[in-house]
């Protein structure tokens, strides 16, 4: 099952936010998205989606983005508190809104204009089929939606699709625009690779990714990017419906007793430690760091006996209802570094060697002093423009606002946004 997971990851990850679109002229309109946040970047968020468990989409943040807490009850006519990037962590529930920018034989790309942190995600909806209203919220606006079938035959510009459970057919219209990709996981790592429609064949089991089409009172479906995938997730039990959905907490292990683990959280603002247990049902596996050759390293399978004190993990696990009982961990992932803290102040004191902020927290400031190795990138990011300019420590001053990312007090990312200069009237 991890197998498949990770091959689907990666065709939601091609599509960047969940769709490629191939369009005569760069468009743009507006999109949201909801999700649990796996990921924090100085320039983008990755969320895992609230409408699909193996759905993962890179949201983009520029200089304009807005951060709103609404976990809290807003005031009457009043919008939620304004925070910052640094203070999201990985796992914060987040919706999205801003824009999604379509060019041709690119991957759409989605800048979010305001993150509103909430206490809870929407409740997911199954797909709907080209020809089914139940559940639509304005028939006039299409929305981005993915369907998941067994290639069976073209016909009439169209590709047949069997559903996974084999009990219907449903047909997926197609362009010359229409990209195919091909999930190859043979290998060490998941990669996407380009094909031709004739590559198709018969029994190929598909995801489609693209937008309800209305032509006069007939509904179709039109398929942006068709990818090919090794095999469909196995579909929920009724077990799996009535148990809570899994949370996740990243720590490092700091003992084990019998089948009982004590986790050190990477983040210790409120927990110590906590403990999880593990049975025979667990799953064990280890997540190479990605590189410049392999984006998307393919999981090594672990076990029990492979897990040590100190190792680094991301848990997953049922929470319980009963006061004082030890959850229960579906997955423990290992890793080899945690993902990079995050924060945002104001420089007061740089060098070659070293740099110190002012940083903003919740409760105030704190002076946080970082090393500068050789490994440490400076960008510039000005205002209106999407690609950062890549710097150095030089082009820092004191008292200069920076956005940083950092692992063991070692200054890894230092981001200086510019507003451009006012035109003289």
């Amino acid at each position: 099952m991890k197998k498949i997971m990770s091959v689907l990851l990666a065709v939601l990850m091609v599509a960047s936010v969940g769709m490629a679109v191939a369009n005569a002229e760069p468009k743009q309109m507006p999109g949201m998205f909801a999700g649990t946040i796996t990921q924090i970047g100085s320039v983008n968020l990755v969320l895992k989606g609230a409408f699909a468990e193996f759905m993962t989409v890179k949201v983009n943040l520029d200089a304009e983005t807005k951060f709103f807490d609404g976990t809290g009850k807003p005031e009457e006519g009043k919008k939620p508190p304004e925070i910052k990037l640094a203070d999201l962590k990985v796992g914060d529930k987040i919706m999205c809104h801003g824009v999604i920018a379509i060019e041709e034989e690119k991957d759409a790309v989605f800048t979010a204009k305001a993150v509103v942190k909430v206490e809870k995600l929407p409740k997911p909806e199954p797909p709907k089929g080209p020809g089914d209203d139940k559940g639509d919220r304005d028939k006039d606006k299409p929305r981005e939606m993915h369907m998941m079938g067994v290639f069976q035959e073209i016909k009439d510009k169209m590709l047949v699709v069997q559903n996974p459970d084999g009990t219907e057919t449903f047909n997926v219209t197609i362009s010359d625009k229409t990209r195919f990709v091909k999930i190859d996981d043979s290998g060490a790592c998941i990669e996407k690779v380009d094909i031709k429609l004739e590559d198709l064949k018969k029994g190929d089991k598909l995801v489609c990714i693209g937008m309800p089409k209305r032509e006069g009172e007939e509904k179709s479906f039109m398929a942006f990017m068709v990818t090919v995938i090794s095999d469909f997730p196995p579909p929920p039990t009724e077990r799996d419906k009535d148990m809570p959905k899994p949370r996740e907490m990243i720590g490092q292990v700091k003992s084990i007793d019998g089948k009982t683990l004590t986790i050190a959280p990477w983040v210790t603002d409120k927990v110590q430690e906590f403990k999880v247990a593990v049975n025979e049902n667990t799953k064990y596996h280890y997540l190479p760091k990605p590189t410049e050759d392999c984006r998307q390293p393919k999981p090594v399978e672990k076990s029990f006996s492979d897990l040590k004190t100190g190792q680094k993990v991301v848990v997953r696990f049922i929470p319980t209802k009963d006061e004082g009982a030890t959850p229960m961990a579906v997955e423990l992932v290992f890793i080899d570094e945690f993902p990079p803290r995050m924060a945002m102040g104001k420089i007061t004191e740089i060098s070659e060697t070293s740099v110190t902020i002012a940083a903003k927290q919740r409760d105030g400031e704190k002076t946080m002093t970082l090393k500068i190795t050789n490994e440490s990138k400076f960008f510039v990011i000005k205002r209106g423009e999407k690609k950062p300019i890549e710097s150095k420590w030089s082009d820092f001053v004191k008292d200069d606002i920076v956005e940083l990312q950092y692992r063991d007090d070692v200054l890894l990312i230092m981001n200086k946004f510019v507003a451009p200069p006012k035109e003289k009237k």
